[in-house]
């Protein structure tokens, strides 16, 4: 080592590289040098004045932030020459773009399918920001989202499928639509872009199914759109003759009715989900609060006992509401966890706290000792839903007969603890699988009548409105089959 270090003293390096090389060899450290940092003193930043520490490995010392800004505006530079260049060679460059692609086709596909599932999150929270700055900066753009929007209602409440294709198809050039709506009114948010002559007016589908491409392009014509206040489009839109909803529960036949007035203080975890994808075979459907406020006002009275097999997730919160002592059973773990927090969060005032059981409702009499004053479900239908699979879980049975004989027993245990001449009130609906027709409300009357309750009343309640049963027609008229928007409330009573 000392012989390295003495040939060194006598080459021609300068006298720094020799000291660092000797340092190095020797393991001195460099008598300027802090452990765990490379700086070598303070000083303020050329550009910005602020003081900054200068480090060994940058020459060109400028403070981080400067630096940082500097690439942005580089960044930005390099940008506006791409697309300077861009729009001089479009002509070359597309056609070789699209060559490419072609080339690539499944390999550019499959990269772009798994980058959009590993940043999934990322995407959307791009997606998000760059719809709100533009809804900051660009007052077209708003307005432009504004049209889109209509064109989405009303495709999905005139035409069959609801699909919505490139507006270039139907001859909508939502630019013109902009110009035409020009000048625009200061609060945009006191305003509603309307349509002159309605849309309920055109005939969007013709004879054949197809959709009319030349009503379409009448109806969002530029000079059919205008600028109302909402207070007159809302009073426009009452006059004309929409489907409308109605209370008709003195009927034996209730018509559907979207809103209710009992269930608005809670979110319901699992079926209110934005994407329907992500509940496609899965938690799909939610009991209709409308309609349960409706039985239990009928068939109960305050501070009875109810007794849900099935329990799910409206009624309990519905029957706390009106002043009923609800116990559910609901076998889906899973459920219940998402459930239980709502009712101890103490977000809805209730007289009663609802009981949630997480047990198969075949073992209702080990939990419960008193008689109850009515029973209110709606059992699954075999297994039309997927729900979580458990032992015990009714969807999860393979045979129709054998579902039926399971049910039997949960009822007949239930029964068993209803008071005399109290009601028990079940909602069913018939159903189709692979195209075999199941009469399920009609073994629940037999099930029901063996087990010694007598028919009481019942009821046909309408369970999607019309414009969803016509879009459904259009995937079931091929098979001859009519698109189902009814479900039957079972009134039973114990004699």
């Amino acid at each position: 080592m000392e012989l390295l270090i003495s040939m060194l003293k006598g080459s021609k390096m300068s006298s720094e590289s020799r000291k660092k090389i000797s340092r190095s060899l020797s393991g001195e450290k460099n008598p300027n040098y802090k452990e765990g940092n490379r700086t070598i003193g303070n000083y303020p930043c050329p550009r910005c004045g602020n003081e900054m520490i200068r480090e060994k490995r940058r020459r060109n010392i400028i403070c981080r932030d400067c630096y940082n800004k500097e690439r942005r505006e580089n960044a930005k530079g390099e940008k506006i020459v791409k697309k300077e260049y861009y729009e001089r060679n479009k002509e070359k460059i597309i056609p070789n773009q699209l060559e490419r692609y072609n080339n690539k086709r499944v390999e550019i596909q499959e990269q772009r399918k798994d980058y959009r599932q590993k940043n999934r999150e990322k995407i959307r929270q791009h997606q998000r920001e760059y719809v709100k700055n533009k809804k900051s900066t660009n007052q077209n753009f708003v307005i432009q989202m504004r049209l889109r929007r209509l064109v989405l209602q009303a495709f999905d409440k005139y035409t069959k499928t609801g699909k919505v294709n490139p507006s270039i198809k139907y001859g909508i050039d939502y630019e013109k639509i902009i110009e035409h709506l020009k000048p625009f009114p200061k609060d945009m948010s006191k305003y509603h872009i309307d349509h002159i002559k309605p849309l309920c007016s055109f005939n969007f589908i013709n004879e054949d199914g197809s959709t009319n491409l030349e009503e379409i392009k009448k109806a969002f014509a530029p000079e059919n759109h205008q600028w109302l206040s909402a207070e007159e489009n809302l009073s426009k839109n009452k006059s004309l003759t929409w489907e409308k909803e109605k209370d008709t529960t003195y009927s034996s036949i209730w018509l559907y009715r979207r809103k209710g007035t009992m269930y608005y203080g809670t979110k319901d975890p699992i079926a209110n989900i934005k994407n329907y994808t992500q509940a496609r075979g899965k938690y799909f459907s939610k009991f209709n609060d409308a309609v349960a406020e409706n039985i239990i006002n009928f068939w109960s009275n305050k501070n009875d006992i109810i007794l849900d097999p099935f329990a799910g997730r409206t009624r309990c919160f519905v029957s706390a509401l009106k002043e009923r002592k609800y116990i559910g059973f609901e076998i889906s773990k899973e459920v219940c966890n998402k459930i239980q927090p709502l009712i101890d969060s103490n977000k809805l005032e209730y007289k009663h706290k609802p009981l949630m059981i997480n047990d198969d409702s075949l073992n209702v009499k080990s939990h419960l000792k008193k008689e109850v004053d009515f029973i209110f479900s709606c059992p699954p239908y075999w297994n039309l839903e997927k729900y979580e699979s458990c032992p015990g879980q009714l969807s999860d049975i393979k045979d129709y007969n054998k579902f039926l004989d399971r049910y039997k027993k949960i009822m007949e245990n239930s029964l068993s603890l209803l008071k005399k001449d109290k009601y028990c009130v079940l909602v069913v609906g018939d159903f189709r699988i692979n195209k075999q027709y199941y009469t399920f409300h009609c073994d629940t009357i037999r099930i029901m009548e063996e087990l010694g309750m007598k028919l009481h009343d019942l009821v046909v309640i309408q369970s999607v409105t019309f414009d969803i049963a016509n879009r459904r027609f259009g995937l079931f008229k091929n098979w001859k089959f009519t698109s189902k928007i009814h479900e039957y409330l079972l009134v039973f009573k114990k004699v």
